[in-house]
């Protein structure tokens, strides 16, 4: 509880731009080349196993749950070298995800059976990022623009 109060309140601080490093360090198992979102929600990081290669995209990764009885559990969970878990996923305590799982975007580990090769194309982590030339040319206007439009009843507003 008090590191999870601590995490809330102080972030991953200098670790942000390397979380695997960070979930390391509180006990979590992490394989090489693993792409963790910032929007990913981590706990109980001793029961998590994470394999190489892993990318998890604003998901919830949780140990603790209710079993059947109405009892609080904490089991590990263990996803496999090369798996993907896509945005608003949940994976729950006792989960084992095998190596190559791509679970998709709003699904949890207890929809494994509808778990899909194709699911791994809409894993943000690991798509690549735009250049930065077309950032320049393209995105960068578009937001200045956008973000003019949205200052125009304001602007419409003081002249009249």
């Amino acid at each position: 509880w008090m590191v999870s109060q601590l995490q809330g309140l102080l972030g991953a601080g200098i670790f942000e731009s390397n979380l695997s490093l960070y979930y390391r360090l509180l006990g979590a198992k992490i394989g090489a080349g693993v792409k963790i979102s910032k929007d990913t929600q981590l706990s109980e990081f001793d029961l998590l196993f994470i394999g190489s290669g892993v990318a998890l995209d604003n998901a919830t990764v949780r140990p603790f749950a209710m079993d059947s009885r109405g009892c609080f559990t904490l089991r590990k969970i263990q996803i496999g070298e090369n798996s993907c878990v896509c945005a608003k996923s949940v994976i729950a305590g006792g989960a084992t995800l095998l190596e190559g799982t791509c679970v998709g975007p709003l699904s949890s580990s207890h929809e494994l059976c509808d778990a899909r090769p194709e699911n791994h194309m809409q894993c943000r982590p690991l798509r690549a990022f735009p250049p930065l030339w077309l950032k320049i040319v393209c995105g960068w206007p578009l937001l200045l623009l956008q973000r003019l439009l949205t200052l125009m009843p304001v602007l419409l507003l003081m002249v009249h």
